[in-house]
């Protein structure tokens, strides 16, 4: 188990995104980001972005559980969930959302809009 990538070596993240690349290249929808099978909320089961999982915060700072993520392709958003116990009796979640704005038919650049954590919104700084 790579733990969502937190884990992984450099060779098995190299071998991981080679086969995602090549999964990608094999997807028959020709514009993913019109496409509403892009809809819905996924979870994460490997990222090479590790500050996502925690990467370098302590340990009672890291994601517990699922981390999800919610895309509304015609709204042009993403929302990211995850959930924190910093102490045993003590759990709160977080979420961010993020325009996306598209560069091509299947990639999209993405601008941080808001923060929430335990129900506390901030906005995101300005670019």
């Amino acid at each position: 188990d790579t733990e969502r990538g937190l884990r992984a070596d450099q060779g098995r993240r190299k071998k991981i995104e080679q086969l995602a690349r090549a999964l990608e290249a094999k997807n028959p929808t020709s514009a993913p980001l019109r496409s509403p099978l892009m809809n819905g909320r996924w979870a994460l089961q490997y990222t090479s972005a590790l500050e996502v999982l925690g990467k370098g915060r302590p340990t009672f700072m890291r994601p517990k559980g699922a981390i999800f993520q919610t895309v509304d392709i015609f709204a042009l958003q993403v929302k990211n969930e995850e959930s924190f116990e910093p102490l045993p009796f003590l759990k709160f979640t977080s979420t961010s959302t993020q325009d996306l704005e598209a560069q091509t038919e299947s990639r999209a650049a993405v601008r941080p809009k808001d923060y929430r954590v335990a129900g506390i919104k901030v906005g995101a700084p300005p670019k």
